[in-house]
């Protein structure tokens, strides 16, 4: 949705429509993610790759501690960081 309002020129009736056809939503929610989309370009799809690299990470310390991986352990050291680059959490947890 963030895409197509910002990029493919969707209009706000185009994406309801879209929201009651794929998400069988047409509630207020529906108008609500739709006004948050519009008013913030970029936030959903930045929070999509976010999400997808902290599953990267959480499978990537998994793998390599094996038994001793702990999430609150995880979730401590990425959220250590604060808002930081990706390339910069990855840095910390590899080490």
């Amino acid at each position: 949705m963030d895409t197509g309002l910002h990029y493919k020129g969707f209009t706000r009736s185009k994406g309801l429509e879209l929201f009651a056809k794929y998400a069988w939503d047409a509630s207020d929610f529906a108008k609500k993610e739709l006004t948050r989309y519009s008013s913030d370009p970029g936030q959903a799809t930045a929070y999509m790759i976010g999400q997808q690299a902290l599953i990267k990470l959480r499978n990537l310390a998994t793998e390599k501690l094996k038994d001793k991986f702990e999430l609150k352990d995880f979730h401590y050291q990425i959220l250590l960081q604060g808002s930081s680059p990706l390339d910069y959490l990855e840095d910390h947890i590899n080490r």
